[in-house]
């Protein structure tokens, strides 16, 4: 008994299946493309716009803060004129802990214990290194923090209201979506200002009577980080 010869005949709808299956694929391509872009047109909660910081907006201190930068901790400074230097970078990282006269000065944790770095601000030059005996500092009384000297940001239907912790002094009101907020503020020594970062990663500046918006000083900061202003004593 003789087998049946297989059939080879290709179908029109089978010689179409590759084409249809490309067509497919591009046709998938194009709508995520458009869902993308119609996301990042309408759906991203973006945050005020505003203006950047010139010489007639700017306070006459500067600002510094700290941020990770391949395995080291770097200090930024942002300057009344509008500039932003990063002076140094170590890899034994630490936080800013004042901004006296004599230069920025760095709590850092390294295999030797914890020291205290005090630093030029204009050429990252070490004024000075020493040791810290933590558990003395620990035992000391720290003086009260200064009075309305920290802010915080408030949401409700659709505007955000930063104000002062202590006061409730109003500093600024925009309207915003719910996912933006200033995550750290902290006034000038003088009084006059005070300097904020916000969900965007930028450094604020803003007067402290609220008489006008923020400004832009500085971006890519981290968002936790807490500025710290030139002429900041040491507690």
């Amino acid at each position: 008994m003789s087998e049946a010869p297989l059939d080879t005949t290709t179908t029109a709808s089978d010689a179409d299946a590759p084409g249809r299956s490309i067509t497919a694929l591009i046709a998938a391509a194009v709508l995520i493309a458009a869902v993308v872009a119609a996301v990042l047109l309408f759906g991203v909660a973006r945050p005020p716009e505003l203006a950047a910081i010139d010489e007639g907006t700017a306070p006459a201190a500067a600002v510094a803060w700290n941020r990770w930068e391949d395995d080291e901790s770097c200090i930024h400074v942002a300057w009344p004129d509008g500039r932003v230097t990063t002076p140094y970078c170590a890899t034994d990282g630490g936080e800013i802990v004042a901004w006296p006269a004599d230069g920025i000065v760095l709590r850092a944790w390294g295999r030797g214990g914890e020291t205290e770095v005090t630093i030029d601000a204009e050429t990252g030059e070490v004024i000075e290194r020493r040791a810290v005996d933590s558990q003395a500092a620990e035992q000391q009384p720290r003086p009260a923090a200064p009075v309305d000297n920290w802010v915080r940001s408030d949401h409700e239907d659709g505007v955000l209201t930063v104000t002062f912790e202590t006061s409730g002094g109003v500093i600024w009101t925009v309207e915003a979506p719910d996912a933006y907020r200033i995550t750290s503020g902290v006034r000038s020594p003088d009084g006059d200002w005070v300097a904020m970062v916000d969900t965007a990663s930028r450094l604020l500046v803003v007067e402290a009577d609220g008489s006008a918006e923020p400004r832009v000083w500085a971006s890519d900061v981290d968002e936790w980080q807490v500025p710290m202003w030139q002429g900041t004593a040491r507690d």
